[in-house]
């Protein structure tokens, strides 16, 4: 058999318990700081619905700068 050169396998081995340990990380922190299912689904149980009445004037439309603009076209190349 062949042996393997000294200091091979070291790498090897960070190699695959960093792997581990970053997924492992991910994992934990996707799982503990996800918004949960119900919670998003409920309203808090201190909380009061206040009903806003829409008194403030609409806005006006702002006119659309690029109306007026020319397209560049190409016919040599076709665009």
């Amino acid at each position: 058999m062949k042996k393997l050169p000294v200091g091979f396998a070291s790498p090897l081995i960070v190699l695959v318990i960093g792997l581990l340990l970053g997924i492992t990380v991910t994992l934990t922190v996707f799982h503990v700081f996800r918004p949960k299912i119900g919670d998003l689904e409920t309203t808090p149980k201190n909380s009061t619905a206040v009903n806003v009445s829409s008194t403030s004037p609409l806005p006006s439309p702002t006119p659309d700068e690029t109306a007026n603009w020319k397209t560049y076209t190409n016919t040599k190349y076709g665009y």
